[in-house]
């Protein structure tokens, strides 16, 4: 929305002539409020039929379906008309054109800060929080997640991360027992972390800020242990992992189960993610109607178009001719 701002000067403009045109008896309130939100409500439709048909389909995470499209449709260009009709309303109310450039920005801004992107409504101060009821993004951003993530599940998955080109680096039974049998518990399991996240990042698309073989565990009057250190705590002395270690292969080395049926195989790790988790990362309600949040900012347009009638009636006293 803040793009607006950049031809605010040129409504700066045209609501000089229609001062000076209003005197003159060419132009009514009304039918000047109406022409302007015709014109304009056209222009943003073209434009968000284009914004919508490129970054809709980009993207790749919406689904691909004609309601869900339409809606997202529908959604920008509501946000867009009321934007437009916002950048009107603070031009006729500003006596300069600098003052107009710092109406419309700040109202746009304040929207994006209590919209709930930034921080849930939980989380805001208690004297701030009836604000967030009054901001027409708030709306537009709670109905364009439910469109996204409502009763929506991603797999994401990636090969699993099996260590260095020359395979050294290898998962294997084999390479477990020999490092739980020389000592190496705490290296193999750290290397084994490593490699989960690894596969974690790759199927995300995300680096963590952080190694999950760094974590430690901690209690009172102890000091904190790592975690791989941790594991190799709880295992059984060496000389025991000696004897019964090496004949662990026999045991597994079947190539099928009891039944008959072949032994599971892990190729590549999948992680579910459902649309619900993320609905109620941001603090929205998974069962909400995404077509009463279109509605209320629809309601927005009214109302922006009244006010826009107001000012432009109260912009026709700045000058007498």
């Amino acid at each position: 929305t803040p793009p607006f701002a950049l031809f605010t000067p040129e409504l700066f403009e045209q609501g000089a002539a229609y001062i000076r045109e209003s005197h003159e008896g060419c132009y009514r309130t009304f039918s000047y409020c109406c022409s302007v939100f015709l014109t304009e409500g056209v222009l943003v439709g073209v434009g968000s039929i284009l914004y919508s048909c490129i970054i809709y389909f980009a993207l790749g995470t919406f689904p691909q379906t004609a309601g869900h499209f339409f809606f997202f449709l529908l959604m920008a260009w509501a946000i867009a008309l009321n934007s437009v009709l916002f950048a009107n309303l603070a031009t006729n109310l500003s006596r300069s054109m600098e003052i107009a450039l710092l109406i419309a920005p700040l109202y746009w801004l304040w929207n994006c800060l209590v919209m709930g992107f930034i921080t849930q409504y939980k989380n805001m101060p208690v004297y701030y929080r009836w604000t967030y009821w009054l901001a027409y993004l708030q709306y537009a951003f709670y109905g364009l997640n439910l469109n996204q993530f409502q009763d929506e599940l991603w797999e994401m998955c990636a090969g699993l991360d099996m260590g260095g080109e020359d395979g050294t680096g290898e998962i294997t039974l084999d390479s477990i027992i020999d490092a739980l049998t020389n000592g190496n518990v705490s290296s193999e399991v750290g290397m084994l972390m490593d490699k989960v996240q690894g596969t974690l990042e790759e199927a995300t698309a995300f680096t963590f800020p952080f190694e999950i073989k760094d974590a430690s565990c901690s209690a009172e009057n102890q000091t904190d242990v790592p975690l791989p250190n941790m594991v190799e705590a709880y295992l059984p002395p060496g000389n025991m992992l000696n004897t019964f270690l090496p004949l662990l292969p026999t045991f597994l080395n079947g190539q099928s189960d009891g039944d008959g049926e072949p032994k599971p195989v892990c190729d590549r790790l999948c992680i579910p993610v459902p649309g619900e988790g993320l609905l109620d990362m941001y603090g929205m309600d998974v069962n909400a109607n995404k077509w009463n949040k279109l509605g209320i900012v629809v309601l927005f347009i009214v109302v922006h178009f009244i006010l826009l009638c107001f000012s432009t009636s109260i912009c026709k006293r700045f000058e007498k001719r």
